[in-house]
């Protein structure tokens, strides 16, 4: 990385090691690192845990560089893999380092994974080479990222678990073992390596044994190979204001949601019911109903994903029936077991009554969007 004070990188890490024993500990260590990072003028996000350290930072090229250095010092993050890429703008509004359960959130109980046995780290030249040369049908490729990143970039013939969030794939996992137990070998990727890490002891723990990870990830891949070699199409979602990375080949692979023409950019838009990510291109995101917020910012309405869109799909008639169903539903959860439930029902009641409303305001207006 050369040092420049005028050019913008981010820089993406990981490394799971105990960086403390206490969560006192642990955040006074958090802001420790929240005063180094802004005494270096670095926005974005640091996660700490018991189990490690998670960060996308973003910043001049030469104060990134005083970070890295400054965190090779320390003898827990000597061997951290520090990842960059250049950005045209400031990748993050703010700087936030906070202390979280885990630092990517896999969200079962620790005793049914052990993170001292994770997949074999492959290169991208062994990653591309085992993708190459192996009879199709005998490994299978798992893109262990959730579907909004899936649908702009992915490497062709993986199997696309369809997560909203990566607490999702525990599940998943559960439910295709049969299908992977038939595998010579499993090989997983992600954005930067860090949830194939979580994904591949898992998965050991559930008894295959031949698990195989991307080293470094997406990111290291089309490092090596700019162009995807022959195997990665479209652009690597990422998490800041870039919304992407591409690689040399231009081909755009996702889609608008509304009228399906190529279409690739993450402008912000999510479905209003679960936050995901929706794409949606310029024209159709004019067409879409907006709901004034103040003088100056507006915000889409009535944009789902296809698997909240159901939800609040039919005629008048049905989503009244559809509440009255749903507040059936909440009568009968009771006790402390169906909290979660109770709030899963308010939340869906609370959006097809909104739904409603709208509906009953501006019938003609209306854009529901497919993912």
């Amino acid at each position: 990385m050369n040092a420049d004070d005028s050019v913008v990188v981010v820089v993406l890490y990981y490394k799971y090691v105990q960086i403390c024993e206490t969560l006192d500990a642990l955040e006074a260590f958090a802001r420790e690192h929240r005063h180094l990072c802004a005494s270096l003028g670095l926005t974005g996000r640091v996660r700490l845990a018991l189990e490690g350290i998670n960060g996308t930072l973003g910043g001049t090229s030469l104060n990134v560089q005083r970070y890295v250095e400054y965190m090779q010092t320390q003898r827990l993050f000597t061997d951290i893999d520090w990842k960059t890429s250049a950005s045209a703008t400031a990748p993050f509004a703010d700087l936030r380092v906070r202390v979280v359960a885990e630092i990517v959130a896999l969200e079962v109980p620790s005793t049914t994974y052990d993170l001292t046995q994770r997949g074999h780290h492959l290169s991208p030249d062994e990653f591309r080479a085992e993708q190459l040369q192996s009879d199709p049908t005998s490994i299978a490729v798992i893109d262990v990222r959730n579907a909004y990143e899936v649908q702009v970039g992915h490497f062709a013939h993986a199997l696309n678990p369809n997560t909203r969030r990566f607490g999702q794939f525990p599940q998943w996992a559960q439910d295709h073992l049969h299908v992977l137990e038939q595998k010579q070998k499993v090989l997983l990727y992600c954005t930067g390596g860090i949830r194939c890490e979580k994904a591949s002891a898992y998965l050991k723990g559930l008894g295959l044994a031949n698990v195989f990870q991307l080293a470094g990830g997406i990111h290291r891949f089309l490092e090596r190979f700019p162009d995807g070699g022959g195997l990665f199409q479209g652009k690597n979602f990422v998490f800041d204001q870039r919304g992407t990375l591409a690689s040399s080949d231009e081909a755009i692979i996702g889609q608008c949601a509304q009228c399906h023409a190529p279409h690739d950019t993450v402008s912000g838009v999510r479905c209003a019911y679960c936050r995901m990510h929706v794409l949606l291109c310029d024209a159709c995101r004019t067409r879409a109903a907006v709901t004034q917020q103040d003088d100056e910012s507006q915000q889409l309405v009535d944009v789902f994903c296809n698997e909240h869109l159901p939800l609040v799909s039919g005629s008048l008639e049905e989503l009244h029936a559809r509440v009255a169903l749903l507040e059936e539903e909440l009568q009968r959860a009771h006790g402390r077991r169906q909290k979660g439930r109770r709030r899963s029902l308010r939340k869906q009641v609370d959006t097809v009554t909104k739904r409603i409303q709208r509906r009953q305001q501006v019938p003609e207006t209306m854009a529901c969007v497919r993912e």
